[in-house]
């Protein structure tokens, strides 16, 4: 009898497959649980440097080494700024409409805040915006990815802000990245 049970449950047990938790696998890349937004087929172009690199230590800057956080999209407030300036990517006597964004998490104690690399045109920041929107609209969870920055202690509230330079946000719905290199 008991050979019987044996030989009913060892397919279940040889074709069943256990979902690892991202963070546990490559813990220096996913820094949170990762709620199956990321997968690993994702993440493959950078466990070769980040695995290679040192821990993550939120004390530390640590710029060249791109880590995912995951938190709820309830959490994640973007903030966009426009003013009138020249383009330094542009003609020098063009003035335009220049804008920058940054997205602020509160997790915890430690504000996570993701700031882009330069001010760019405010076309830029629309269809940023737009596809933001969309990306965000009914998913309960998005994925950050960015470079670690400094952090930083508010002497009078003690409050801490971990900087980030934003590369990749994700969702179950799509992708979006600084540098256009996004694969859903």
């Amino acid at each position: 009898m008991f050979l019987i049970y044996f030989y009913m449950l060892t397919p279940f047990f040889v074709y069943a497959k256990v979902e690892v938790p991202l963070a546990r696998v490559y813990p220096h890349a996913v820094l949170t649980e990762d709620y199956g937004v990321i997968s690993e087929k994702y993440l493959l172009d950078e466990i070769k440097e980040i695995n290679q690199a040192s821990p993550f230590d939120m004390k530390k800057t640590d710029y060249g080494r791109f880590r995912w956080q995951c938190f709820p999209v309830k959490d994640v407030k973007p903030k966009y700024r426009y003013w009138k300036d020249t383009d330094g990517m542009g003609y020098a006597h063009v003035i335009v409409t220049m804008c920058d964004f940054e997205f602020t998490v509160q997790d915890g104690k430690i504000r996570h805040l993701y700031h882009g690399r330069r001010a760019k045109e405010q076309t830029y920041c629309n269809d940023f915006k737009k596809h933001f929107e969309r990306i965000t609209q009914n998913e309960k969870y998005i994925c950050l990815n960015g470079e670690p920055g400094s952090l930083e202690t508010d002497k009078s509230t003690h409050a801490q802000t971990k900087y980030w330079t934003w590369n990749r946000i994700k969702t179950q719905k799509g992708c979006h990245s600084y540098f256009g290199d996004c694969e859903k």
